[in-house]
């Protein structure tokens, strides 16, 4: 998670930092350092499993850079762990940050701490005030969806009465399957048994907008305990 004005450069240069070069930028980026402790405390039982990898903590992900291309889900996800009237937010951002190249359809988190409103962008990796993100990448927004509608909506998949057959799942309790991209290009699915697909809308209204991921959710008392988010995406 970085500064603003050494994103737009970076953003525009396809400069990759170095973790020092971030460190040093995030210190002096933001005023108030306890939002970070805040966030991970917030997202600290979220884990994200991309493809057939092993599943991480959303921020070491983050760090990695390794969200690129699952905005719209990673921004639900995030959401549903934040409080309820917190929100998710999708637009058209433009590319080079203070440019009007706008083309790149986003979906980003914001949240308040301490009276001040934060953006969590997980998939570009960064964590600055949403008044610097919007002098950043000008936003074009054509959505706001609060986090207590999409954790609502994703609860209400997530215990869904379903049925497993067993028998398409081996001794480890692991399902193999063989997924088909938009191209037509095939790969390999390996599935748990305790996931649960969702079912995700095409409509960008919608709470859950592209989400076909699956997950794992361990609830009490309507909240999450621990979750696990699970997509497939094709490696670019």
């Amino acid at each position: 998670m970085f500064g603003v004005n050494e994103l737009i450069k970076s953003f525009r240069l396809n400069i990759a930092l170095t973790e020092k070069q971030k460190d040093k930028i995030l210190r002096s980026g933001l005023k108030d350092k306890t939002v970070i402790d805040y966030l991970k405390d917030k997202l600290n039982n979220l884990t994200i499993k991309i493809n057939n990898e092993d599943e991480y903590p959303v921020i070491e992900l983050m760090n990695k850079k390794g969200l690129l291309g699952i905005c719209y889900q990673t921004s639900e996800t995030i959401a549903v762990l934040l409080n309820d009237d917190d929100y998710v937010e999708r637009g058209i951002i433009a590319r080079g940050g203070l440019t009007n190249s706008y083309g790149l359809d986003h979906s980003w988190v914001c949240f308040k701490y301490n009276g001040v409103e934060y953006v969590l962008d997980a998939s570009l990796n960064i964590l600055c005030t949403r008044d610097d993100y919007y002098a950043a990448f000008s936003p074009m927004r054509y959505a706001k969806i609060n986090a207590e509608t999409i954790k609502e909506e994703l609860i209400r998949q997530l215990t869904l009465p379903r049925e497993i057959d067993e028998n398409r799942y081996n001794e480890k309790g692991l399902l193999y399957d063989i997924g088909m991209w938009d191209s037509g290009e095939t790969s390999l699915i390996i599935k748990h048994k305790d996931e649960i697909d969702i079912d995700g809308s095409d409509d960008k209204n919608s709470p859950l907008y592209g989400n076909h991921a699956s997950y794992i959710a361990d609830m009490e008392d309507g909240k999450f305990k621990k979750l696990t988010f699970h997509i497939y995406k094709k490696t670019c």
